[in-house]
């Protein structure tokens, strides 16, 4: 079956060093639902998108919210020319880069489905956490356990940050890749907001299906 991205007409077969990023796009109507809840309740003007891949959720932030100022950080150069034409006519900058090691701004927002092997999900988020009060990821479930991942990131949580949004997939994303769906995700999937500043309220918890 294949499935077509926002300005995606045809994307190039899966090669090894897409495997070895990690680079399995966001099915549109999860990046619809992951943008709306980093925007939700906000005035967000600057977001950062640093795993930016074909745009799924740089398209769901400027569908949810259109006078966003986007920043699509991406490491593939062969991603980067496609953004680059993709959003000519955006308010989208485009920069190629890793995102722990590439000097960025502030910004308000967050939003990413980080790479996920070799602990980078932690090493994404800590990194996020530096840049924005606000960050929303989708995460594989494991991603919430583990030493070095507390140290990065779930210690910070009732020390200047908390855990406002934990929203549980009741089904296993079907990412794409070269514009097919594949086989689905072989680990149970979640979708985080952290928020920076004092706890206002209770986690919240959502099912989605």
């Amino acid at each position: 079956m294949t499935l077509t991205l926002p300005g995606v007409d045809v994307l190039p077969p899966v090669t090894g060093r897409q495997r070895a990023l990690s680079q399995w796009w966001t099915p549109p109507e999860l990046a619809a639902r992951v943008a709306h809840l980093a925007v939700d309740g906000t005035r967000f003007e600057s977001v950062l998108e640093p795993a930016a891949g074909a745009g799924a959720l740089v398209d769901a932030v400027l569908a949810a919210r259109p006078m966003a100022r986007v920043t699509a950080l991406e490491l593939d150069p062969t991603w980067v020319r496609h953004l680059t034409v993709a959003y000519v006519r955006e308010p989208v900058r485009v920069i190629e880069g890793d995102f722990l090691t590439t000097t960025l701004a502030p910004v308000d927002v967050v939003v990413m489905n980080p790479p996920y092997e070799n602990g980078l999900d932690g090493a994404f988020l800590e990194r996020a956490m530096e840049l924005a009060p606000r960050v929303v990821a989708l995460l594989r479930l494991n991603a919430l356990v583990g030493q070095e991942r507390h140290e990065r990131v779930w210690s910070r949580i009732g020390r200047g940050w908390h855990l406002d949004v934990v929203a549980y997939l009741a089904r296993r994303p079907v990412f794409l890749a070269a514009g097919e769906a594949t086989d689905g995700a072989k680990s149970d999937f979640v979708v985080v907001r952290l928020t920076q500043g004092k706890r206002t309220r209770k986690t919240r918890t959502e099912w989605w299906t």
